[in-house]
């Protein structure tokens, strides 16, 4: 296994397999071709000795769009510095025996070929499935960027469906079925988690099985919270709990809380609006002081008479809502399945909502017409939570939609389908076949015929 070098015939030949590939994007009409299997890059780099070491080390994929070629940096971690993923991946060219190589190979663009400027600095944070631009020439620097439509979102997972697993087995679970991102329930029902600890800082006992097993906490959710409730002192007792949460997310290292706004039963969604204008300033403002974003689920929470939880239940409360509180740390966790069911059109809301969108469910629900034909819609018994797939949701266009607004956070998958809830073992299987349904609308990486077709021209891997 010797060292890999560019010569004038890698260069020509690297340019021809690459104008064969963005004639394959006009033939297809596309905006970009992406090669996620390690065969396929090793094809187009040439660097057969040490594309091994180099997807280990840093597990990166090439896009290739009709006037740049892209590194994806799909990091196993997300959320390490990217000195630590260049710091990674000279140890694995070191354990190798190939210390010296790790600068040589990569000090040009994608594929050594060409120079670059690098903007992006060891400390810039690495999330998974982050784009670098390897522009093809001296007068483009190398540059952070942003995603290209669809690539990597990953599935993420809200636990509460395993209320009896303690975080040590939750994490090894996810761990086990390749899902890093969670959305923890921070409500003082779930027994393995002390909140009150969390805030003064003691965060051992999430974190460590964090690390131990690779898994990002993105948010906290807590709804049952009345920030509206007629009695002030059960409005105060619910600030100061998302207060406690805030501090709890930060100090986790989680981007957001997620919660309910509350509602008082006795007024109209109107008269509680005008009530929020005097509760959630001090609240936007103590998240955005702990940097920590305060997002709104739209569960209507429709089972609980009168309703007491939530008014930001339809985009036309939301627009009144954003509209009267506007912040950057103020957005939405948005559950298409709650839509569905109330008859709102869930794509029209995400563009509407594009810049608010900070988080996204993986829930569906299932309106049941022929209940509905004889109960009406005012008990609540005319429709179902279901997994991803089995519903109402029309999951292709709602991702694209996403995908199409710019969202690249996790999908997270919250479970509460009562065809997969018997036992624990009809759980997990729910939640698996969530993220096997999910998957093929996430993966933009189905280029297997084109990278036939281009195998074909008798460009064939060194």
């Amino acid at each position: 296994m010797g060292g890999w070098r560019s010569s004038d015939r890698d260069i020509a030949s690297y340019q021809r397999k690459v104008a064969l590939l963005r004639n394959i994007l006009a033939n297809h009409a596309a905006d970009s071709l992406y090669l996620s299997s390690q065969a396929a890059t090793t094809w187009l780099t040439g660097a057969r000795s040490f594309i091994n070491i180099a997807a280990e080390a840093s597990c990166y994929k090439v896009v290739i769009s009709s006037d740049n070629v892209y590194l994806v940096v799909n990091n196993i971690e997300a959320g390490v510095r990217l000195g630590e993923v260049l710091n990674r991946m000279k140890h694995a060219y070191a354990d190798r025996g190939f210390a010296d190589e790790c600068e040589l190979h990569h000090q040009g663009g994608i594929t050594g070929y060409f120079t670059r400027v690098t903007l992006a600095k060891p400390d810039v944070v690495q999330l998974s499935g982050q784009i670098f631009l390897f522009a093809e020439g001296e007068e483009h620097p190398f540059h952070v960027c942003k995603f290209l439509g669809g690539i990597n979102m990953d599935i993420g997972l809200y636990p509460s469906c395993f209320f009896e697993w303690d975080i040590e087995a939750t994490f090894a679970w996810m761990e086990r079925h390749r899902i890093r991102h969670a959305e923890l329930y921070g409500g003082p029902k779930y027994a393995f988690i002390d909140w009150d600890e969390v805030a003064k800082g003691r965060t051992k006992a999430i974190l460590n099985p964090a690390e131990r097993h690779g898994i990002v906490i993105q948010d906290l959710m807590y709804g049952a919270l009345n920030f509206l409730d007629p009695e002030n002192s059960k409005r105060d007792q619910a600030v100061e709990y998302l207060k406690k949460m805030i501090i709890c997310a930060k100090n986790l290292g989680a981007t957001s809380v997620s919660t309910f706004t509350g509602r008082d039963p006795s007024l109209d969604l109107e008269s509680n609006l005008k009530q929020m204008k005097f509760v959630f300033p001090n609240l936007i403002d103590f998240a955005a002081a702990n940097d920590v974003k305060l997002l709104l689920e739209n569960c209507p929470m429709s089972h609980a008479w009168p309703p007491k939880y939530n008014i930001a239940i339809n985009p036309d409360m939301w627009d009144l809502i954003f509209s009267d509180l506007n912040s950057e740390y103020f957005g939405l966790n948005f559950d298409p399945s709650h839509l569905v069911w109330q008859g709102i059109d869930v794509i029209t809301a995400v563009y509407r909502f594009k810049e608010k969108i900070y988080l996204a469910q993986a829930k569906d629900s299932q309106v049941m017409g022929d209940v509905q034909r004889t109960r009406g819609i005012l008990d609540g018994y005319f429709w179902r939570h279901r997994i991803a797939g089995q519903g109402d949701v029309d999951w292709n266009r709602f991702i694209s939609a996403l995908v199409d607004i710019g969202y690249r956070q996790p999908l997270f998958i919250e479970h509460e389908d009562p065809f997969f809830s018997r036992d624990i073992q009809a759980v997990e299987r729910g939640v698996l076949l969530t993220k096997q349904y999910l998957e093929p609308f996430l993966d933009m990486s189905a280029v297997s015929d084109e990278f036939s077709e281009v195998k074909e021209h008798g460009e064939d891997s060194k």
